[in-house]
């Protein structure tokens, strides 16, 4: 076998640059006097170790192509992977329509109750004191029950995400997953800057303060309204809530703004 070039061994051996430098400081390579690999030597070496085209049950040529066909797969994994990461930061605005239209509808009619519910016993309260008592825990009961809401159904327009790429996956089956997912990541882009998706957590501070305010607004009902229930009529108590009630929902808008950021 004639000397051979560092590049002509390589593509001979289906290997790269790094992968000689690394045979070379493990002594497999044998290096002539004018600098070239000494071609019959170096294969005794690598015919004794199985490297190369001498690797057991396979050529040099199907070496790269299998050391291309990981690194493929692994650049699929890592973008499939960061587009998933970003997607969790982003809600479908749709989403959020649907969502805070079912969540305030829960609430609202949930606590609309309150007067009916609380009004036959305040009626029979003959102090400020028993009213605070009657109202606290009405109100309580009320927002124990909120705060367990779960919405339910189906994603107005969900992320598409492509199965995870395996193992056994040819080259060009993993190219194409990793062009799909940057093709998403910059649709995702694209949704950001014209406002089809919003921040998770902007919509969590949205939510939040919402009902933040409907809460304390609540609340204050204890403190506000015994001393007015005392010695009215039913039908008098129903309105005293109603009005406090309906005062408390105006913190829970038809629309949620959500902070862009």
């Amino acid at each position: 076998m004639p000397d051979l070039t560092p590049g002509e061994f390589c593509q001979a051996h289906g290997i790269s640059r790094m992968t000689l430098s690394r045979w070379r400081h493990a002594g497999r390579i044998v290096v002539t006097s004018t600098g070239a690999i000494d071609g019959e030597a170096t294969a005794t070496l690598l015919r004794a170790s199985g490297l190369g085209r001498y690797r057991r049950g396979t050529g040099g040529d199907r070496n790269l192509a299998e050391a291309q066909r990981v690194r493929e797969i692994s650049l699929a994994r890592k973008r499939q992977g960061e587009y998933r990461r970003r997607t969790e930061q982003w809600v479908p605005s749709g989403d959020v329509a649907l969502g805070w239209a079912a969540i305030r509808e829960h609430a609202i009619d949930r606590i609309e109750r309150l007067p009916l519910a609380l009004a036959p016993a305040l009626v029979a309260c003959r102090s400020p004191g028993a009213a605070v008592g009657v109202i606290r825990d009405g109100v309580h009961a009320v927002l124990g029950e909120l705060a367990g809401t779960v919405v339910t159904g189906d994603p107005a327009c969900g992320p598409v995400f492509d199965a995870p790429v395996g193992d056994g996956a040819t080259k060009l089956a993993a190219e194409t997953a990793k062009t799909n997912s940057a093709a998403r990541s910059n649709q995702l882009d694209v949704d950001v800057a014209e406002g089809r998706v919003v921040p998770y957590r902007g919509l969590v501070l949205a939510m939040s303060g919402c009902f933040y305010n409907c809460r304390s607004r609540l609340l204050q009902l204890e403190s506000t309204l015994p001393p007015l229930c005392v010695g009215h009529d039913q039908e008098a108590i129903e309105v005293l809530l109603g009005e406090g009630v309906a005062e408390a929902l105006r913190e829970l808008p038809e629309t949620l703004r959500v902070p862009a950021s």
